[in-house]
């Protein structure tokens, strides 16, 4: 547990930290700015470079808002994840076995672990059901507004 709240006070504390960098960074480059009048493409160069900063100023932002919300307390749990084929025949079947296979692979992308726990496949291919365990890192999280 404790483990887990480091790991979540790291992630903000990161994101402050390029923040802060970021807001240094743009501060010289005004600075630099405001002193090279003599040299207009040199303003040119540090007035796109004040621009880059801005956005990515902008981006970290909304990052570390996300970051400071309340989270949910079940976010750290694993889900169980039940795929039914619905009316429609072979088709659906079909359907819920190309998406058991989108859920797997994004599972793998997000460095999950799953394991089907039940299946029952269909005639011509697919699933009639699949109940596939997916544990790791903020699974809940992830997957809570899938219905």
């Amino acid at each position: 547990q404790l483990t887990k709240e480091h790991a979540a006070a790291k992630e903000v504390a990161d994101a402050y930290g390029k923040w802060r960098s970021l807001k240094e960074e743009i501060a010289e480059a005004k600075e630099m700015w405001s002193e090279s009048a003599s040299d207009p493409d040199m303003q040119v160069f540090l007035k796109e470079e004040q621009d880059r900063l801005a956005k990515e100023i902008a981006q970290i932002e909304v990052e570390l808002k996300i970051l400071l919300l309340p989270r949910d307390p079940n976010d750290d749990k694993d889900i169980m994840l039940e795929i039914r084929a619905g009316t429609g025949g072979d088709e659906s079947g079909i359907w819920a076995g190309d998406l058991l296979g989108v859920y797997l692979k994004y599972a793998s992308s997000q460095g999950w672990s799953t394991k089907v726990v039940e299946s029952s496949e269909a005639e011509h291919g697919g699933y009639k059901t699949a109940i596939v365990e997916v544990t790791g890192d903020r699974v809940y999280s992830k997957m809570k507004t899938e219905a």
